[in-house]
């Protein structure tokens, strides 16, 4: 089994900077961090959709594919990444 976000944040690994950042804040910033996160996620999810509406017309279009195929998506991998490893901090809190 593939170990999850927050186990490799927590480990040390990938995120943990992101995860020890998020560790002192209060339950109600975390809550708005997810949030925050949850809108990019939306908003690089319709630029892949929909390009033309969030680029300038003369991009180039190797430019533009790049954008679509591997940049956004690997923006919206990490956002949601760190939307797990949020959501997972909140959980460990609860008694």
């Amino acid at each position: 089994m593939k170990p999850s976000a927050y186990d490799i944040a927590k480990a040390g690994g990938r995120h943990s900077g992101f995860l020890e950042d998020h560790s002192t804040k209060t339950d109600g910033e975390i809550n708005r961090s997810i949030r925050s996160l949850t809108a990019q996620v939306e908003t690089h999810n319709d630029k892949i959709a929909n390009p033309m509406k969030w680029v300038d017309p003369t991009l180039s279009p190797q430019h533009l594919n790049g954008l679509v195929t591997s940049y956004w998506p690997k923006e919206v991998a990490n956002f949601t990444q760190q939307i797990e490893i949020l959501e997972r901090l909140l959980m460990e809190r609860k008694p």
